[in-house]
């Protein structure tokens, strides 16, 4: 069963990856995307490990790979209504808080700029040999 939600797409993709520097003209080629916490693990978002596949340019042809953790908020159910009284505390962590803490910790997952304010785009430091505990 593909549980994978409508607004995740190449579209999606693409304009997370334009506003980062030097990729104005990326082109998202394809994406695969598997949920990245085995099923109960996480109660309060969606959490999905992406590997999304583009090109620099329209004209350019050489692939290249990201692999990114995407999390969106729940969407229903009680759960939906606890997790809103707290508001967007999440993501303004990773938006705000995280790229000034940056100079501090080199370990952290660089944040992409998502155009759903709600939905949080990290890269999967899987990719580096990062192991969840």
């Amino acid at each position: 069963m593909d549980n994978t939600p409508d607004w995740l797409s190449s579209e999606f993709f693409t304009q997370c990856l334009q506003n980062e520097e030097n990729k104005q003209n990326v082109v998202v080629t394809e994406f695969r995307a598997t949920s990245a916490i085995p099923p109960g693990e996480q109660y309060g978002s969606c959490p999905f490990r992406v590997e999304v596949v583009y090109k620099d340019s329209a004209e350019s042809l050489q692939l290249q790979s990201l692999s990114l953790i995407v999390k969106s908020e729940v969407t229903e159910g009680a759960i939906k209504e606890v997790v809103e009284s707290y508001g967007s505390c999440e993501a303004m962590f990773y938006k705000t808080f995280l790229p000034r803490a940056k100079v501090l910790q080199s370990f952290i997952p660089k944040s992409l700029s998502s155009p759903k304010f709600s939905q949080i785009v990290l890269e999967d430091l899987t990719q580096h040999g990062f192991v969840m505990a």
